[in-house]
């Protein structure tokens, strides 16, 4: 799960920046910097069992003990599940959200949207050994404008999602798709392709020029 924590990594450092810039170092407890579907009662009920889980931790118990339970953003977010994460982003006002996305990825914020929920369901897959070949994902991950790849909810367009959301693009033929293409030839014999829908120029697709 090593690229999907150094995108989540990126995130919440790119999330926590804007907002603590436009809404200061707490304005994540103030309900009037979210979007009207926001519930703010629940929202702040996450908050506390986030901190609770991890009273423990010696940047909890700081916090606690030095500023009362006070939390700025930047420090709250990296307690931040990829769920949690996705919730508070997608409860942020349009205008922020766009962008944030347009920051963060040049994309939309249906995009991100988007990525957000593929993200997490992908992220929870691996973290109990789900199965990943030969399933159909619940969540479809959006294109950017001008992408020609068309997306199925079989695994490459997870990959493919996870290729345009890293952080550095130098970095990721080396650590993702080297790694990947080394796998695919082990269990060449027992892959069917179209089992997670792997293009015949699967590899150059998935590549940093």
């Amino acid at each position: 799960m090593g690229t999907i924590d150094e995108i989540e990594i990126y995130l919440k450092s790119q999330i926590s920046y804007y907002h603590s810039q436009k809404y200061d170092a707490e304005g994540y407890t103030d309900s009037i910097n979210y979007n009207s579907k926001h519930n703010h009662n629940a929202f702040l009920q996450r908050v506390s069992v986030c901190i609770a889980e991890n009273q423990r931790t010696l940047v909890v118990k700081h916090h606690m003990n030095n500023y009362g339970g006070h939390f700025p953003i930047w420090v709250l977010i990296e307690y931040f599940s990829i769920g949690m994460l996705s919730y508070f982003y997608r409860d942020l006002p349009n205008i922020d959200k766009a962008t944030i996305a347009q920051n963060t990825y040049g994309v939309n914020y249906q995009v991100l949207d988007s990525w957000f929920r593929c993200l997490t369901d992908l992220r929870n897959k691996c973290a109990h050994y789900s199965r990943l070949y030969y399933w159909i994902f619940t969540a479809l991950p959006r294109m950017p404008q001008g992408e020609k790849y068309i997306p199925t909810r079989r695994l490459f367009a997870q990959l493919y999602m996870l290729k345009l959301m890293y952080p550095d693009h130098k970095k990721w033929n080396e650590v993702f798709v080297k790694p990947l293409a080394k796998l695919m030839r082990k269990y060449k014999s027992d892959i069917v392709m179209a089992h997670i829908d792997f293009p015949y120029k699967w590899k150059s697709m998935l590549m940093y020029k």
